[in-house]
Parts: C-alpha cells; structure tokens; sequence
C-alpha cells in the first residue's frame, strides 16, 4: 500500500516537471498538480452556498433570513409559482475564479478543470448525500463526506466527532486558503437535505448543431466527473433538445422562459416513467433552462426531478 503511494507520488511528481501546473483562473503556477487547481488568493475567493437557502430551488435567502433561527424555508417566487423540479442545490456562487473557470472550460476546450470541479462539487454539503451511498472507490473520502449539523471548519474534532470536510479537503496541504474551501458552519447534512436515489443522471443537452460546434455537452462531461462510480446511470440521449434556441447570455428571466419553451423532449417516455432523476447541468442562472428540462421529463411521466449544478448565481430570494 505503502509502495503504491510512493509511485503515485513520483508519477505526479514526473508529470508536473513535464507539464507545470497552472491556477484555473489567474494561471499563475502552482507546486503541484494536486486538486482543486487552484492558487491560495483564488481558493480564497471561492464562494460555498449554504444555508438559508430555500428550500426547492436552492436560492440564497437574504441576510435578514440568515440572521434568523428559521433556517431553510421556500423563497417568494417558488411560494408564488412552483418549479417542475422538486429541488435544485449547486456547490459554489457563480462569481471570481469559478466563473473564469467554468467559462473556460465551456467556450475554450480547456476540460484540464474537471477533476477540480469534481473536487469542489463532490465536497460540497449539497452533493454529499449522493455520493455517499455505495461510494467505495475512495474510502477516504467518503469518510471525508461525513458530517452532522455540529461541524465547523476549524474547529477541533473530539473523540465523538465527525470528520470535517474542510480538513479532507486540505489534509494534505493545510493552509489559510483551503481551510476557507467550505462554508464557516456546515448546517446541512444527507438527511436534513434529503436527497434521494436516483434512477437517471441526465445532463441538460445541447441542441445538435451547437453540440457540434462546440464539439461536447459540458453537463454530460461534469456529471461524468462528479459521478464516476454511476457512470451506468448518466445516460445523454434520453433528454434531447429539439429545437434551436437563441443564446440566452443577456436575457431577461422571461426572455429566457420565451426562449426555451417546448426546447426540450424525451426520447422514450416508458423509460421515463415513475423514474427519479438527477439533472446536472454547469450553471443556474435563472432555473428556465432546468425548469424546462423539469416539465418535459414529468410530462414522460417522472417521479421526481432534482437539480444539481456546479454553480449558481447570486441572486437573493
């Protein structure tokens, strides 16, 4: 076992002297090749979402919600006008060097972030609950995934405690900038979210001729990276995009809505049916394009549809 770390450490070691590593964002070089690649002052700047949230679509609530005991609970706009999907969490806020990052990644090729983002994302309180169930392939970090309402980054663990995902995280390389990897207070946990089992991963899909310009779908590369243990369940042709739409950069929320009306279709409705489904996509922005995605797969019939994104923008309920 011992041996066998040794030479991971020196394959590592030999690949960064031949390719050396960059920050994802402000590409500064970096020692190692270890992930999330990303340089201290960036990590430093990378935002965790966490509670208050609300309670279906995921979006922050405001500092007068966060100075409240009432914890997560639904915002205006899901009271007033419920979603298709049953809830919809992501990782991070959709802002600094995530955002460069991710843009990198969707517009130039530059796939070299997955294993961060898969990092990041499998590290976060809103996707804990589905890699704990069966994932084997890494015991330490599923161990690393473990934590109750109790938890603080920072703190010291007792003799009773949990392990605390930021010192997962950062075990080996502890700094000021990983231990701000994960929110001050972890306040959710596999049951509190209540995320269940899912029968499909199905990224949001590109229509043909954008997936051909671009050359592939980000979603379905992100969940194959986020999921590597359920690669059976992630499935890209059963949610088609059908129709052409405009590219929504710059639209309004009800633009987008215009935009994407009837986009999205299923390609056989029996396989649909009383399934419970997992959307990945790489951003919320407003929820149109999952939303959409939402209706079309319970039109076929769906038990359930949630949301998982890498990032989400900052926007207050």
């Amino acid at each position: 076992m011992k041996r066998s770390s040794n030479l991971t450490i020196l394959g590592r070691a030999g690949w960064d002297l031949l390719f050396p590593p960059s920050c994802l964002s402000c590409r500064a070089s970096l020692a190692s090749s270890q992930v999330p690649l990303f340089c201290q002052e960036c990590l430093r700047q990378l935002s965790w979402l966490d509670s208050p949230l609300c309670t279906c679509c995921g979006r922050p609530l405001s500092n007068a919600a966060r100075d409240s005991a009432e914890g997560d609970h639904f915002c205006g706009l899901c009271l007033q006008k419920p979603p298709h999907f049953t809830r919809a969490r992501a990782a991070m806020i959709y802002e600094g060097p995530i955002t460069t990052a991710i843009l990198a990644c969707k517009y130039n090729r530059d796939l070299a972030g997955l294993t961060s983002f898969a990092a990041l994302a499998r590290r976060s309180p809103a996707l804990a609950p589905l890699i704990l169930p069966g994932s084997d392939r890494n015991g330490e970090e599923a161990e690393g995934l473990k934590f109750d309402l109790s938890t603080r980054a920072g703190s010291e663990a007792g003799p009773e405690s949990k392990p605390n995902p930021v010192k997962t995280l950062a075990a080996s390389k502890p700094s000021p900038a990983t231990a701000e990897l994960a929110p001050k207070t972890i306040a959710v946990t596999a049951i509190a979210l209540g995320w269940a089992e899912f029968d499909y991963i199905l990224p949001v899909p590109l229509h043909l001729k954008r997936l051909r310009h671009r050359g592939f779908n980000q979603a379905l590369v992100l969940a194959r990276a986020f999921f590597p243990e359920a690669k059976r369940k992630i499935v890209a042709d059963l949610l088609l995009r059908h129709r052409w739409t405009d590219p929504q950069t710059g639209m309004s929320g009800s633009q987008r809505r215009e935009n994407l009306r009837d986009a999205f279709g299923v390609a056989c409705r029996q396989k649909i049916k009383n399934r419970r489904i997992l959307l990945i996509d790489d951003v919320f922005t407003t929820g149109s394009t999952v939303n959409e995605c939402a209706r079309a797969l319970n039109a076929a019939g769906a038990a359930q549809v949630q949301v998982f994104t890498l990032a989400r923008v900052r926007e207050f309920g």
